[in-house]
C-alpha cells in the first residue's frame, strides 16, 4: 500500500462507483482500489442502506465512516486503509446522503475529511449549507474530494464549452470559496492550461471534469501528484491525490 513505508506519500482516491450493490461489481471495485494502492478512499454513490454497510468492511480497510439512511439513493463513504494513523474526533453526515465531515488527526496534524456528492442539477443553496458544515478552516487541513456535478471552468472543464458559456450557480459558490480561504484544485495548479476529463455523459455526448479534490495552501505544497486514472467499471474516473503528509505542513 502506498504509506506502508515511511518516504511514500498518502494516496486518497475519490471515486463515483454508480452504486456497489452487486456483489460482483462490489468486487471489481474493491480489487481496483487495492490495485491502486488506496490509502484514504472517498466513495459515491454507494447505494447502500446503513444495514448494509458491512459490505464496506474489507481486510485492509480499517474504519469506515457513511452516510446512514434506509433507501439506496446516492450514499457516500470515506474508508481508511489499515495503517493509517487517523484518529477521528467529530463527524458530520448529511441526512440526504449527499456529503460525510470527518474531522480528526492524521501524522499528528489536524485535518478535515469531506467527501460530496453534489446534485446533478444547478444547486447553489445545496452548496452554501455544505460548506456551512465544515469545521474550523483555520485550524485544520482540508482534503474536499468527490463527485462535485459542477465545473470550476467551463472553459477547460467540458469537452464541448458554448464559447459563451458561464459557469454554474453552484460552480460560483464553490469558486468563492476556495478563493476566500485560499483553497486549491491541486489537479488544476499542476495543469493550469490542460483539458482531461472524469465523466462522459451520453445523453449530451461530452464529457467534462466534475471530479476532483480541493486542498488548503499548505496542503498543496505537499502535493507530490494528481492524476486522473482511466474510466474502468463505473463511468467516472478515479482521482487520484498523492500527499507527503511525512513534512511539516
Amino acid at each position: 500500500m502506498a504509506s506502508s513505508q515511511s518516504h511514500l506519500p498518502l494516496r486518497f482516491i475519490s471515486w463515483n462507483v454508480k452504486g456497489i450493490n452487486n456483489p460482483v461489481k462490489r468486487t471489481r471495485v474493491f480489487t481496483h482500489l487495492k490495485s491502486l494502492r488506496s490509502d484514504v478512499v472517498y466513495l459515491q454513490e454507494t447505494h447502500l442502506r446503513s444495514s448494509e454497510q458491512i459490505k464496506l468492511k474489507k481486510p485492509w480497510i480499517s474504519q469506515i465512516f457513511s452516510s446512514k439512511f434506509e433507501d439506496r439513493s446516492r450514499g457516500v463513504a470515506i474508508l481508511i486503509r489499515k495503517g493509517i494513523p487517523f484518529i477521528p474526533l467529530s463527524t458530520v453526515a448529511d441526512t440526504r446522503r449527499r456529503y460525510i465531515i470527518i474531522q480528526g488527526r492524521l501524522y499528528g496534524k489536524q485535518v478535515i475529511l469531506a467527501n460530496v456528492y453534489g446534485p446533478n442539477w444547478d444547486d447553489p443553496n445545496f452548496y452554501c449549507t455544505f460548506l456551512k458544515h465544515l469545521p474550523d478552516l483555520t485550524e485544520s487541513h482540508l482534503i474536499l474530494g468527490g463527485d462535485f456535478n459542477c465545473v470550476l471552468n467551463p472553459q477547460l472543464d467540458r469537452s464541448n464549452p458554448k464559447p459563451d458559456s458561464k459557469i454554474s450557480k453552484a460552480g460560483n459558490v464553490l469558486k468563492s470559496f476556495m478563493q476566500s480561504y485560499a483553497f486549491f484544485d491541486p489537479w488544476r495548479d499542476k495543469n493550469p492550461a490542460s483539458k482531461q476529463f472524469s465523466f462522459f455523459s451520453p445523453v449530451h455526448r461530452s464529457y467534462s471534469r466534475i471530479d476532483f479534490f480541493v486542498v488548503d495552501n499548505r496542503i498543496l505544497p505537499k502535493v507530490l501528484d494528481c492524476q486522473y486514472n482511466s474510466i474502468v467499471i463505473s463511468d467516472h474516473s478515479p482521482v487520484q491525490l498523492d500527499v507527503n503528509f511525512y513534512e511539516r505542513c
